[in-house]
């Protein structure tokens, strides 16, 4: 799921990205904000450090690494139909 989400914004199928989004998330979501993440730092390269899993939230600490360097930072996840990317950076 997490590299679905990696092959979603280095294609730019802004559509696909937001299917892996919780329902909190996907409210929020912007193409524009998508186009202009996409414009200062594609391609991006995740590597997931570990997962822990707390009943319907999980935390994944992944580097991130794009054209700008890299970055350490968790991801949160819950549980919607799925796992969902919902927060983190």
């Amino acid at each position: 799921m997490i590299q679905a989400s990696v092959s979603a914004f280095n294609s730019q199928n802004w559509d696909a990205l937001s299917g892996l989004y919780c329902a909190a998330k996907q409210a929020g979501f912007s193409v524009g904000q998508m186009q202009e993440s996409y414009n200062e730092s594609a391609p991006i390269r995740i590597a997931v450090k570990a997962v822990t899993i707390a009943n319907d939230q999980a935390f994944v600490p992944i580097v991130l690494t794009d054209r700008n360097g890299a970055a350490s930072m968790v991801w949160n996840m819950v549980r919607e139909n799925g796992w969902k990317i919902c927060g983190g950076g």
